[in-house]
C-alpha cells in the first residue's frame, strides 16, 4: 500500500489525481549542498583516492514492511549531542539552484516530487528537513525518511538503501535521483523499471555496470551545478586540467568574503607573489647558512601555501568584478590585464625561485646546482609563452596530462604544467641534498626538461597546419597580447640565465685568484708560457710491468691485431686490481691505418669476436675514428672460459692529438682534441703494454704523447690541492681526474681503490712527473718533510673546474650518441647495465662488511 501523497494548500491548483510520473530524490547532495567540511571529502572522491568498485550485493527477494512515520525518539548520552549537532549543521545547507529549477519545472507540470532521504525518521529530523525545504523554497510533495525501528529479520537497524528501495516501491516512483554510487547501482538492479539518475561527484560508475543496467544514467557534477557555480568558475573549458582544477572550489567562500571587503584580483595577485617570494628567501637563506630550523621551514612552507592560495583567488575575484561591469570593452580589457598579470606573476615567482637557488648553489660552489637552476630559470616561462603563441594563431592547447601517468608512464609533460611544476619546485626549495645526492639540482634539471618538452609540444601545435583554428576572435586578440608579454619574459629569463652564468664564473675566478695571491702562489692561465716548462722528453715514460698477465691473453691480442695494430695496452679494473668476476677486460689499440684494421675485422674471422655495432662498413668506422676513439664489445676464450672484452681503437695521428686534449690552449689552437676523454685513460699507472710493433720514430712519438698527457694531468691536479700538499693528496686528485671529467657510472671510491691497489706503480710514475715540476721551479719540496711539496705557481681551482666541466659536456656527447654508432644501441645498453650492476654490487658488499 502506497504512502498517501500530501498536497499543501498552496499547491492544490497544481495537483494531478493520477500522475503518469512520480519523481523521488535523495536530499543531501541532490537537492541541497553538503556542508563545507564535506567538500574536502567530495573533492578527494573526485580525484579517485577513495574510489572503489561497487560490490555486488544480494538484492531483496521481497521488501519487508517498514514504517516511515516519524517517531518521537532521540538518542541518549553522547549520541544525543552528536545528533543535535548533525541536525544543526545539516539543516543549514543551502539548496542547489539548478536542481531547484529542474524540479520546479516538473512540479509545475503536476509531477509529484518526493524527498526520499537516508536521514532517521524522528520528529526532529522530519521537522528540520521540512523547514529547510520551505526556507530554501525547493519544491516537494512529501518527505520520507529511514525508519528508526530495527529489521526483525536481520536483527539490526534498517539500512538506508533498503529504506529507499521500500519507499520507491510503495510510492510507485518512476524516476529516482541519487548521489551515492552504491545506492544508485543497487536500486537500478533491484528495480529495473525505475529510471535511476546518478549524480557523479567523482566516484565514477564502471563502464560494465552502465552497459548492464540500461535504466542507470549518469549526470555529471558540472551539469548538476552549472548555473550555481558559473559566476565563480567561468565557462567550462577543456583547455584546463579539469580533473584537478575542481579541487580548488573549496576557496569559493574566501573569494566571496574578499569580494565583499573590496579586494580585487590584481591586489590578490600582487599579495600572493610577495608572500611566496618571502617564503622562498626564508628557505634559501637556510640553505646558504647551513642552519635549518623547524620554525623557519614551517614559515617558508606556510608562505608558499599562502601565495598559491592567493594565486587561486585572483582569477575568481576578477570574474566577480567583471560580472558587475556593464561596459563590454572595459570588461574585455580587464580580462586581458588579469590574464597577463596572472601568468606574468607566476613566471616572476618561479623565476625568483630558480635565481635564488642558483645563487645558493654558487655560494656552495655547487656548479651542477648552478647549471640546473639556471636551466630552470631559462625555461620557466617557456610553456606559458608557447601556449600563448599557439592560441594567438587560433589553435586550442589542451592540457590532457594526468598526474597518475607520471607515476605509471613517467610522463614528464605533467611537470611542465601549472599544477605539475609545483612538485619539482617544492622539492628543490626544501631539500638541498640527501647525503651526497644533489636533490635540488636534480629537481631543477627535471623541471627544466619538463618545461622544454611541454614548450616544444605546444609550439608544434601552434605551427601544425593540420590543426584547425577553433578559438574566437576575442580569445585570439587576448592571446596575442599575452604572447608578446610572456615571450618577452621568456627571452629576458634566458638572457638573465646567460648573464648570471658569466658573472658567477667571473666572481669565482676572481676569488680563486685572490686566494692564490694570498698564499703567495703565482696564478697561471692556459696562455701562460710557464705551462710549457715541463717537457715530455725530460723524464722517462712509465709503463706498468707485464707481470701477472696471462700469455693466453697476449696471444689473443696478437690474433685480434692481425698485424694492423702497432700497440695494444691492457688497462682498467682487470689490471688495476679492482675487477669483479664479470668485469670486461679493457684493451686499447693504436692502429697504423684504422681502415685496414676494420676491413680485416669485418671480412675475416675476427667479425665473430669483435662486433662492429650499428654499421659494418670499414670506411664508416675509419671516418668516425677521426672524431674520437671507437669502442667495441667482444668475447675471447681465456684459459678455457669466455671473457668479455672492451676494445678501444684509435689511429696513430689521432692518438697524438687526443693525448694533448687535456690542455685548453692546445684544444683552442687545434693541436689537441677530445678534452680528457683519452688523456684520462693515459693517467693510469696500470697501463700494461701487451703488443708493441712500432718503429723507433713512432715509438718515440707515442712515449712523448703519454708523458704530455701526464704532465697536463699534473697541472690540473695541482690546481685542486692547497698551497702545501703531500704526495697522497695530489695522487688522489690526479687519479680522480678521469672520473671527474667523464661522468661515467662508477663506484664512489673507485679512483682511491685504483691508487692504493697499485700505490707503488703510481708512486713511480707520478714521482718522475713531480720531480720534473720541481726541477723547472713550478713546485718545491718542503725542507725536512719528505713527500711534502709547496706550490710556487699554479692554475687556479676555478680554471681547473671550468676545464673539467667542459670535459664532462664532451664526455656526455661521446658516451651517449657517439658510442651508439660504434658499439650498437642494444650492446651499449647491455654494457651500461652490466657496469651499473657491478657498481651497485660493490657498494652493497662494502656496506654489508661495515655492518658486520
Amino acid at each position: 500500500m502506497g504512502i498517501p501523497v500530501e498536497v499543501r494548500p498552496e499547491m492544490e491548483s497544481n495537483a494531478v489525481e493520477e500522475p503518469a510520473r512520480i519523481i523521488g530524490t535523495d536530499w543531501d547532495g541532490v537537492r541541497v549542498k553538503r556542508h563545507r567540511v564535506a567538500i574536502w571529502t567530495s573533492n578527494f572522491k573526485e580525484l579517485g583516492i577513495f574510489q572503489r568498485g561497487a560490490k555486488s550485493h544480494s538484492v531483496l527477494e521481497s521488501t519487508p514492511d517498514m514504517d516511515h512515520t516519524p517517531m518521537n525518539v532521540s538518542p541518549k548520552g553522547l549520541h544525543r549531542l552528536t545528533d543535535r549537532l548533525n541536525i544543526y549543521f545539516q539543516s543549514r545547507r543551502s539548496s542547489i539552484p539548478e536542481a531547484d529549477r529542474r524540479f520546479r519545472e516538473e512540479f509545475d507540470k503536476g509531477v509529484p516530487v518526493i524527498i526520499i532521504s537516508g536521514r532517521r525518521a524522528t520528529l526532529d529530523w522530519d521537522r528540520a528537513t521540512r523547514e529547510q525545504a520551505n526556507r530554501e523554497g525547493t519544491p516537494y510533495t512529501d518527505v520520507i525518511l529511514k525508519p528508526v525501528t530495527r529489521d526483525k529479520t536481520k536483527k539490526k537497524e534498517i539500512s538506508g538503501i533498503d529504506s529507499k528501495i521500500h519507499a520507491i516501491i510503495e510510492n510507485d516512483v518512476t524516476e529516482f535521483y541519487e548521489d551515492n554510487r552504491k545506492t544508485a547501482i543497487r536500486v537500478a538492479r533491484r528495480l529495473p523499471n525505475v529510471q535511476v539518475n546518478y549524480i557523479d561527484y567523482g566516484a565514477h560508475i564502471k563502464k560494465a555496470d552502465l552497459e548492464a543496467l540500461s535504466n542507470l544514467h549518469v549526470i555529471t557534477k558540472a551539469e548538476w551545478f552549472r548555473s550555481s557555480v558559473q559566476r565563480l568558475k567561468g565557462e567550462v573549458s577543456n583547455t584546463r586540467n579539469s580533473d584537478y582544477r575542481r579541487f580548488i572550489e573549496v576557496v569559493n567562500p574566501i573569494v566571496r568574503l574578499l569580494d565583499r571587503v573590496g579586494i580585487t584580483g590584481l591586489q590578490a595577485t600582487g599579495a600572493g607573489t610577495a608572500i611566496a617570494i618571502a617564503g622562498i628567501e626564508v628557505a634559501e637563506r637556510q640553505h646558504r647558512s647551513g642552519k635549518h630550523s623547524v620554525g623557519k621551514t614551517t614559515l617558508a612552507g606556510l608562505s608558499l601555501i599562502g601565495g598559491w592560495i592567493f594565486d587561486l583567488l585572483d582569477g575568481k575575484l576578477a570574474r566577480l568584478k567583471r560580472d558587475k561591469m556593464t561596459d563590454e570593452k572595459a570588461k574585455e580589457r580587464d580580462e586581458m590585464v588579469g590574464q597577463i598579470a596572472d601568468s606574468g606573476t607566476d613566471g616572476i615567482m618561479e623565476g625568483w625561485m630558480a635565481t635564488s637557488a642558483a645563487y645558493t648553489a654558487y655560494e656552495k660552489r655547487d656548479w651542477f646546482g648552478v647549471n640546473m637552476a639556471l636551466a630552470q630559470l631559462a625555461l620557466t616561462s617557456a610553456p606559458r609563452a608557447a601556449r600563448a603563441i599557439a592560441e594567438s594563431r587560433g589553435k586550442e592547447v589542451k592540457e590532457t596530462y594526468k598526474i597518475k601517468r607520471f607515476f605509471t608512464r613517467l610522463d614528464l609533460r605533467v611537470l611542465g604544467t601549472s599544477f605539475g611544476r609545483k612538485g619539482p619546485n617544492l622539492t628543490a626549495l626544501f631539500v638541498k641534498r640527501i647525503k651526497k645526492v644533489p636533490v635540488q639540482g636534480i629537481a631543477h634539471g627535471v623541471g627544466a626538461l619538463a618545461n622544454g618538452i611541454v614548450a616544444a609540444e605546444r609550439l608544434i601545435t601552434a605551427f601544425n597546419p593540420k590543426i584547425e583554428k577553433t578559438l574566437s576572435p576575442k580569445e585570439i586578440r587576448q592571446a596575442k597580447v599575452r604572447a608578446t608579454v610572456l615571450g618577452t619574459q621568456t627571452l629576458a629569463y634566458m638572457g638573465l640565465a646567460w648573464y648570471l652564468k658569466k658573472r658567477f664564473l667571473a666572481f669565482s675566478e676572481r676569488e680563486a685568484s685572490q686566494k692564490l695571491l694570498a698564499d703567495g702562489v703565482k696564478e697561471l692561465t692556459w696562455d701562460s708560457p710557464e705551462l710549457r716548462l715541463p717537457k715530455p722528453e725530460l723524464f722517462p715514460t712509465f709503463y706498468a710491468p707485464v707481470d701477472g698477465i696471462s700469455q693466453n691473453l697476449i696471444d689473443q691480442v696478437e690474433r685480434i691485431s692481425g698485424g694492423h695494430l702497432e700497440q695494444v695496452f691492457a688497462y682498467g679494473s682487470t689490471v688495476g686490481g679492482v675487477a669483479t668476476p664479470d668485469s670486461r677486460i679493457d684493451l686499447w689499440g693504436i692502429a697504423r691505418d684504422p681502415e685496414d684494421f676494420y676491413r680485416y675485422v669485418a671480412r675475416g674471422p675476427m667479425r665473430r669476436i669483435i662486433k662492429l655495432g650499428t654499421f659494418v662498413n670499414p670506411r664508416f668506422h675509419s671516418w668516425w675514428n677521426k672524431r674520437k676513439a671507437n669502442f667495441y664489445l667482444g668475447e675471447i676464450q681465456l684459459d678455457g672460459t669466455k671473457r668479455g672484452i672492451k676494445l678501444g681503437i684509435i689511429g696513430h695521428d689521432e692518438f697524438l692529438k687526443h693525448a694533448r686534449g687535456g690542455r685548453e690552449d692546445s684544444v683552442e689552437e687545434g693541436k689537441g682534441k677530445g678534452r680528457l676523454w683519452v688523456p684520462g685513460r693515459l693517467h693510469k699507472a696500470a697501463f700494461v703494454p701487451l703488443l708493441d710493433e712500432t718503429d723507433t720514430v713512432a715509438q718515440q712519438e707515442l712515449r712523448q704523447a703519454f708523458n704530455q698527457a701526464r704532465i697536463d694531468g699534473m697541472w690540473l691536479a695541482l690546481g685542486l690541492v692547497s698551497r702545501r700538499f703531500t704526495f697522497d693528496e695530489i695522487a688522489e686528485k690526479y687519479t680522480d681526474l678521469s672520473y671527474a671529467a667523464d661522468g661515467r657510472i662508477e663506484g664512489g671510491d673507485k679512483s682511491k681503490s685504483l691508487l692504493y691497489k697499485k700505490y707503488e706503480l703510481y708512486k713511480e710514475m707520478l714521482g718522475a712527473v713531480l720531480k720534473c715540476f720541481v726541477d723547472v721551479g713550478i713546485i718545491k719540496e718542503v725542507k725536512r718533510k719528505p713527500g711534502n711539496y709547496e706550490k710556487v705557481m699554479s692554475l687556479s681551482e676555478e680554471t681547473v673546474r671550468r676545464s673539467l666541466l667542459k670535459a664532462q659536456h664532451y664526455a656526455i656527447k661521446v658516451n651517449i650518441p657517439y658510442n651508439t654508432l660504434t658499439m650498437g644501441p642494444l650492446k651499449g645498453l647491455v654494457y651500461e647495465f652490466e657496469k651499473t650492476k657491478r657498481v651497485v654490487g660493490r657498494s652493497l658488499k662494502r656496506r654489508f662488511k661495515k655492518a658486520a
